[in-house]
């Protein structure tokens, strides 16, 4: 009876022993799912933006002027601001530009300058994606015209007229975009002065904005 008692006690022993290991035991638990993929959300052209823009123009003096002048062609350099509003994949906005010119032309001792040149344009387009927008845009344009030559009537004066063109904006990042387009400018008769010829332009321009 005694060997039984002793085997029982030393039995339940080893068991309880066992059991208090166990309970030190990590505990096993199933494989951890990963987290479920979010996609980053598309981005947005809405919002202000600003930046730099320069191009090469080639025009046409009107009235009489491109004789006595001759064809006013050159570069221009200049900074660009405004703002858009996205609605689904349609995109509408407002820009303006300043920008400055060395466009001239010399026909003997007459002389012309394009000094400086304006836009305040509509601007609207369609984003393909949320990489890449194409639009169209028009406005007002005006420009500072200067011409020289041997007679009273040289002067310096603003022409008012409008702007045309259309585009291709890609965002290289969400705050950093590029544009490619094409502007075709009609500077009418000056506001006053002697001289009274416009100047018709097309030109192709360049430019990188910053998104705010």
């Amino acid at each position: 009876m005694n060997n039984r008692i002793s085997l029982l006690a030393a039995l339940s022993a080893v068991a309880f022993a066992g059991a208090a290991s166990a309970a030190d035991l990590p505990r096993r638990t199933g494989a951890v799912s990963p987290a479920p993929y979010q996609a980053q959300p598309a981005g947005t052209w809405t919002g202000f933006y600003a930046g730099v823009v320069g191009g090469y123009d080639w025009g046409h003096q009107k009235g009489g002027a491109n004789a006595t002048y001759g064809a006013l062609n050159g570069g221009q350099l200049g900074v660009t601001g405004g703002y858009n509003m996205q609605f689904g994949q349609v995109v509408a906005g407002v820009e303006g530009d300043m920008s400055w010119s060395n466009a001239d032309a010399t026909r003997g001792t007459n002389k012309s300058e394009l000094r400086n040149e304006a836009t305040l344009r509509a601007r609207a387009g369609l984003a393909v994606d949320a990489s890449t927008l194409l639009y169209v845009t028009g406005g007002y344009a005006g420009a500072n015209l200067k011409r020289e030559n041997n007679t009273p009537a040289s002067n310096s004066e603003w022409h008012n007229g409008y702007a045309l063109g259309a585009g291709l904006e890609y965002a290289f990042t969400r705050s950093v975009t590029g544009k490619a387009e094409y502007m075709h400018t009609d500077l009418g008769n000056s506001s006053g002065g002697a001289l009274k010829t416009g100047l018709t332009q097309n030109g192709v321009r360049m430019g990188v904005n910053y998104r705010f």
